[in-house]
């Protein structure tokens, strides 16, 4: 290096220490680079996270409610078939007490 500068002790020393500064900014300049794709990365992972539990919230409110509104038809369908079953169970019972009548008025009479 001194025989760069001609020899100037005072050159070199001077050279020496540009090049610390330079290596010193280049070590700042890749901490710095470092730090701002990690902070990327976190960032980037936090955003998947909220949008995969976003998701994942909006399955499951369509499952409960695909599953409510089933339930819901079920009941009502059992209702309605509920309702069937004793008015043709009433309509029997009637039938019969008639018939049951006209025998008893044939024999009464």
């Amino acid at each position: 290096m001194a025989s760069i500068q001609g020899g100037n002790p005072q050159a070199s020393a001077a050279m020496g220490l540009r090049m610390a500064r330079e290596q010193a900014k280049g070590m700042r300049e890749q901490s710095l680079d470092t730090e701002l794709g990690l902070n990327e990365q976190i960032r980037s992972g936090r955003q998947w996270g909220a949008e995969g539990g976003a998701q994942a919230e909006g399955a499951l409110q369509s499952l409960r409610t695909g599953n409510m509104i089933q339930g819901q038809q079920g009941a009502a369908g059992t209702r309605g078939d509920m309702l069937n079953s004793i008015a043709q169970n009433r309509t029997a019972a009637s039938s019969g007490w008639t018939q049951g009548e006209l025998g008893l008025g044939g024999l009464i009479l």
